[in-house]
């Protein structure tokens, strides 16, 4: 509270645990919000308002970690395709998260999220099974740095096993070549999904059988959300078969220049 004396501003780079950053334990909401917050998109600013922070006190400047995306070389990602990919076949990639280790798999805890990492790779490969008859697919899955390599690579050969998809467990992945090579990438609610939509890449997001939404993804209407496995194939093949796929287009100055700007003005106030 000795800070609330002295003018400041702060950063929020995501869009989970807005009041929690800026209220004391036991207090009111917000009530250690600065007078200055700045965040990366509008969709921050609504859930924070409706949250109870005071609107006057947020402004858009996007994220600096979000800037190259929207720059990406393809190059590096074509390398990596021709490293993992032989003749016409589609390469996705899955992006793992330890959902088991952090929210459980119990369906009677409160903190289950409906579904763990387990369940949305195994509806990932039923999804892709009719492209992989008709076209031949590679799955190149990204693990978590968190998850074991050995109980990961047992897991990914049980859920692969009959299938017609060639699955690869990938452990020295590059993010930038994968999201510039694969045709489309999977995954659940990690942050690279926004990410390869900011380079204009196909996202799908499986959360099947989810008990709460994610404002990572359902923020952001780029990534397409599966929670029913219905939906499931029809998502994955629009998403392969989609030809507009270019970087959502740059503004003419990058987040990290916004940022700094409003930093320094706000100094001077």
């Amino acid at each position: 509270k000795a800070a609330q004396a002295i003018p400041h501003a702060a950063f929020v780079d995501s869009w989970v645990n807005y009041a929690l950053r800026f209220t004391t334990p036991g207090g009111d909401p917000f009530d250690l919000a600065p007078e200055a917050v700045a965040v990366p998109d509008r969709a921050a600013v609504e859930r924070m308002t409706a949250a109870g922070c005071p609107a006057e006190r947020l402004v858009v400047t996007g994220s600096p970690a979000f800037d190259p995306w929207a720059r990406l070389d393809l190059e590096p990602g074509r390398q990596w395709r021709r490293r993992l990919l032989a003749g016409g076949a589609l390469l996705c990639a899955f992006v793992l998260e330890p959902l088991a280790e952090v929210y459980g798999d119990d369906p009677a805890s409160d903190h289950y999220l409906g579904y763990t990492e387990r369940d949305a790779l195994a509806l990932a490969l039923e999804a892709l099974e009719p492209l992989a008859a008709e076209r031949g697919v590679v799955l190149a899955v990204a693990p978590h740095p968190r998850q074991d390599p050995a109980n990961l690579g047992r897991m990914v050969r049980e859920l692969s096993r009959n299938k017609s998809t060639r699955v690869e467990l990938i452990s020295d992945h590059d993010r930038f070549a994968m999201v510039g090579g694969a045709d489309a990438l999977l995954g659940m609610t990690s942050t690279l999904l926004y990410e390869a939509t900011l380079a204009g890449r196909p996202v799908v997001s499986f959360q099947p059988g989810r008990r709460q939404g994610s404002d990572l993804t359902d923020l952001h209407p780029q990534i397409v959300v599966v929670t029913e496995p219905g939906e499931a194939g029809a998502a994955v093949r629009a998403a392969v078969e989609r030809r507009d796929v270019s970087p959502q287009q740059e503004a003419p100055e990058s987040a990290t220049e916004r940022l700094v700007r409003y930093i320094l003005q706000e100094l001077r106030t």
